[in-house]
């Protein structure tokens, strides 16, 4: 036992679980490839921490940490506090909900689960049989079990918080534009580029000849006419080609030298000879460079309004978590260990 939330505990096994729901928000920004590997060793990370917490305690190990050991730990508090606070809220709905109501509102949630969040867990992990994605979620430390219950306690506490938080409270003109001039810095943006990308990666065929082929296959569909964001929804590999393959330079991605050189070079509407780098076949084509100015304030009222939106209710989350903080018995395995501790060399 890792934690303790009133009567609901959190185990090594569910913070391993959680990993993979932690670094959901990834996927789609690499391929897939670099998300499994990523993910596949932030879980081993986790793993050696926890590991790491329970000898220490078990022996008594008053040494000072590693600094591997810090960072582990501090992963650790990171994902025991999202799955803590999940749980707090939790524990609050089940308080508040009468018990003999509780069973229904279960039943309707893993119906959603089974009818709905289910057969696409298992379309995205390649499989059709149930047995058959028990044995991936065993990989990850999970279980169908598991996930189900993550599920629930997931969609409860969401439930539950928009119930006890306020989410359409007016937001005035007047509030938006004090906001603008308080933040006028954060409207500079820099000089941008609009592009279009086409990509293959090398890792997704047998060999380069067939990625070569099926990239200049797609660039002949443009010059003939098609559409390119068309061409990269039904065959590209691209982080955006479901949204047809448009991006924004600069960005935090990484990528190669040609490619960058190709959409600083390239005239808008031209569309670039194939490229090759280290992860595939690229064609590019720069639809738009725009200067580096202050966006007025009638062009990001909208999000504005979101951004105080979103501060306004990220206020009352952490309010109503804290007074559940005071009425709730919160332990992690953290309150009795060394963590305090120096660190040592690797």
């Amino acid at each position: 036992m890792l934690a303790r939330v009133g009567k609901e505990a959190i185990t090594a096994g569910d913070l391993l679980a959680s990993v993979a729901h932690a670094t959901e928000e990834g996927r789609g920004k690499m391929s897939e490839e670099e998300f499994r590997e990523q993910r596949e060793k932030l879980t081993e990370l986790v793993a050696e921490g926890v590991e790491s917490i329970v000898n220490r305690q078990r022996t008594g190990d008053k040494s000072p940490l590693t600094r591997t050991e810090k960072m582990q730990r501090q992963i650790i508090r990171g994902l025991l506090q999202k799955k803590m606070q999940t749980l707090l809220v939790y524990a609050d709905a089940k308080r508040t909900i009468p018990e003999e109501a509780f069973p229904q509102v279960e039943t309707q949630v893993e119906e959603q689960f089974n009818n709905e969040l289910l057969p696409k867990l298992m379309k995205r992990a390649g499989v059709k049989y149930r047995d058959e994605f028990e044995a991936v979620l065993r990989q990850r430390h999970s279980s169908i079990e598991r996930e189900r219950r993550h599920y629930f306690q997931e969609a409860l506490a969401q439930q539950w918080i928009q119930q006890n938080v306020k989410f359409n409270e007016e937001i005035t003109h007047a509030q938006m534009l004090e906001y603008y001039r308080e933040h006028i810095e954060d409207f500079d943006r820099p000089a941008q580029t609009i592009w279009e990308h086409l990509t293959v990666h090398f890792s997704n065929h047998p060999n380069t000849d067939e990625a070569r082929a099926k990239i200049a296959r797609m660039g002949n569909q443009v010059l003939a006419g098609t559409p390119l964001s068309e061409v990269a929804k039904k065959h590209s590999d691209g982080v955006t080609a479901a949204e047809g393959g448009e991006r924004t330079w600069p960005s935090d991605e990484l990528l190669s030298d040609d490619v960058k050189k190709a959409i600083q070079g390239l005239p808008p509407g031209k569309l670039s000879p194939i490229i090759r780098d280290w992860r595939g076949l690229h064609i590019i084509r720069v639809v738009e460079r725009r200067p580096a100015g202050r966006l007025p304030f009638e062009k990001v009222q909208e999000e504005i309004r979101q951004k105080i939106k979103n501060e306004r209710v990220s206020r009352q989350i952490a309010d109503y978590v804290a007074g559940l903080k005071q009425r709730t018995s919160v332990w992690t395995v953290f309150d009795n260990s060394e963590a305090t501790q120096p660190e040592q060399p690797n």
